[in-house]
């Protein structure tokens, strides 16, 4: 799981597979002979995004750890293909179109595809920015963009037999000659690219001094020839030296159609380990944490292993579904629950990321939608521990459940729903485990309306990158519910939110409870009931959305490390 607030690169695949055939003259000849156009404000799109350059503190590293710090960017490059692939099996060829275009519009519509992997908006619920272009298949490219739900879910029922390779995380379903389904594992459908990831990772762990990086990467070259990551993701959580890769499929937001298929990324990070020293030490009152949920006890996850190293580590280079639209600020890995409960999961914090995010963005958020009077409450610190209990908020709760006789994870469930409900219980508990540290005395009490006033302005930032996307729907459900409860109200002489203070702790309790029970029982129908009702914006929220357009919506990174 991920943490987004607004940044971006010029994607390197996007500008180096660029084709050169077309001609620049009037219209775009592709094979299509169809001509296409961007719409007209794209160039205000594309300014929403601000390129912002990202350094990253490499004072620690010698010269071994240089090299292998450039080997793990160069293995992260080829996960930006195939990411482009499984966003949409068309996107080389609305690429090569859109580089066919002349002028500024071909120019700003090309670099706005780089930011959102494709010819759709992520924050604008995937809505297109080439003039009559079709809808965006449900199922991104992992389906055939025809299939629909129902035709897939009869022929799973009438061939149990092929349901394991279809529902996989690390298939790509195909249409058989005899008009069939098939599953094709992704080592096979990305053959070229994890090749090329391969040979990268296996020259790191060949030179690298750590034993922890070298025994990551070696498991991870395995399973990405085997699509098997249980071992892979094991041997993540051991990391622990000063670079550290993140690279795999691992989120399933891209999948729109059931939520099952597992998106590729990479993070390639350098760790100040002093820092994550110091915040490792609230690891040790997860259990607590845990205990303190307000659910049931039969629904808490009490057996969950509670390793959960924490990290600080300023962003070297991103790739693939981690550089799509919305930036990542930190992340919670891994997914898998069987590895949650043998060793916990690992939180990432990316400081660098971060720091431009709150300057940039969330700042200037905080002034436009929040009373003057709290609007000033807006804290740096605040800021970065709501991410990091964001994090550890992903694992808790309800793991694997048992419904109508059947064990699986809750995601599996909720399916479709299971990204943003499961974004927002991660805010909410966040906010709720806060609240506990302040309680048991580990937070200055004084700091309580500061963390109040930051997450409000968080919820408009993340509300920005869409409701189609599942932090922007998250956020919005969060807002919703918050007011229903009487912890938010709009003032009447501004317009503008304003905070019931008193009345906060009690109302994330009650929204807590709310999502983590539709987690607990599995509850699907109540989930997409919740977000329908809750996870759009609507009334005074719609109008402090509109004062926002001069703020970023989100930063276009460069890694110079990277060589951009």
């Amino acid at each position: 799981m991920r943490s987004i607030l607004p940044v971006l690169v010029l994607v390197p695949l996007l500008v180096a597979c660029s084709p050169g055939t077309g001609e620049r003259g009037g219209e775009d000849s592709t094979p299509s002979g169809k001509t296409i156009r961007p719409v007209p404000d794209i160039a205000n799109r594309l300014a929403a995004f601000a390129p912002v350059r990202i350094e990253a503190d490499l004072t620690s590293l010698d010269a071994t750890e240089r090299r292998v710090l450039d080997l793990l960017v160069e293995a992260s490059r080829p996960v930006d293909e195939i990411f482009l692939l499984q966003a949409n099996r068309e996107n080389p060829r609305w690429r090569e179109r859109l580089a066919a275009i002349p002028g500024r519009p071909g120019e700003d519509a090309l670099a706005y595809f780089r930011v959102q992997y494709g010819i759709y908006e992520r924050q604008a619920d995937w809505r297109p920015f080439i003039v009559g272009a079709p809808p965006r298949p449900a199922g991104a490219g992992f389906y055939p963009p025809d299939l629909t739900r129902d035709e897939f879910r009869e022929y799973v029922r009438q061939h149990p037999d092929r349901e394991a390779e279809l529902i996989g995380q690390f298939t790509i379903v195909e249409r058989t000659d005899d008009g069939g389904l098939r599953g094709v594992p992704y080592s096979q459908a990305f053959a070229e690219q994890i090749g090329r990831i391969t040979a990268k990772l296996d020259e790191a762990a060949s030179i690298t001094g750590d034993r922890t990086l070298a025994a990551y990467l070696e498991a991870l070259s395995r399973a990405l020839r085997e699509d098997r990551y249980r071992d892979s993701d094991m041997a993540w959580m051991d990391q622990d030296g000063k670079v550290e890769l993140t690279l795999g499929p691992y989120e399933v937001y891209e999948d729109t159609l059931f939520g099952y298929k597992a998106s590729f990324e990479s993070f390639v990070t350098v760790v100040d380990p002093a820092e994550s020293k110091r915040l490792a030490e609230i690891k040790a009152l997860l259990p607590d944490m845990e205990r303190h949920l307000p659910i049931p006890d039969e629904h808490k996850n009490l057996h969950r292993g509670s390793a959960s190293p924490i990290r600080v580590a300023d962003l070297v280079f991103n790739a693939g579904d981690a550089r799509a639209g919305i930036q990542t600020i930190a992340f919670n890995l891994p997914n898998d629950e069987y590895v949650r409960e043998k060793k916990g999961s690992k939180k990432v914090l990316l400081r660098n990321m971060m720091a431009a995010k709150f300057d940039a963005i969330l700042r200037p958020i905080a002034e436009h939608v929040l009373v003057p009077s709290q609007a000033s409450l807006l804290g740096r610190d605040e800021f970065v521990d709501e991410v990091l209990f964001h994090e550890l908020s992903h694992g808790l709760g309800p793991g694997r459940i048992t419904k109508d006789g059947r064990t699986a994870e809750v995601r599996e469930f909720l399916l479709e729903h299971y990204p943003p409900i499961e974004e927002a219980k991660a805010d909410v508990v966040g906010m709720v485990n806060l609240l506990y540290m302040i309680e048991k005395g580990r937070k200055d009490p004084a700091t309580r309306d500061a963390l109040f006033a930051t997450y409000v302005a968080g919820l408009f930032r993340s509300v920005r990158f869409g409701t189609a996307e599942a932090h922007g729907a998250a956020a919005a459900t969060e807002f919703n519910l918050l007011l229903d409860e009487g912890a938010l109200t709009f003032d009447s002489a501004t317009g503008k939110v304003r905070i019931v203070f008193d009345r906060m702790p009690m109302a994330l309790r009650e929204v807590a409870h709310r999502l983590l029970m539709i987690e607990a029982l599995g509850d699907r129908e109540a989930a997409g009931e919740l977000l329908a009702s809750h996870g759009r914006v609507r009334g005074p929220m719609a109008d402090l959305l509109a004062s926002l357009e001069e703020i970023p919506v989100d930063i276009r990174p460069i890694f110079p490390v990277a060589g951009e």
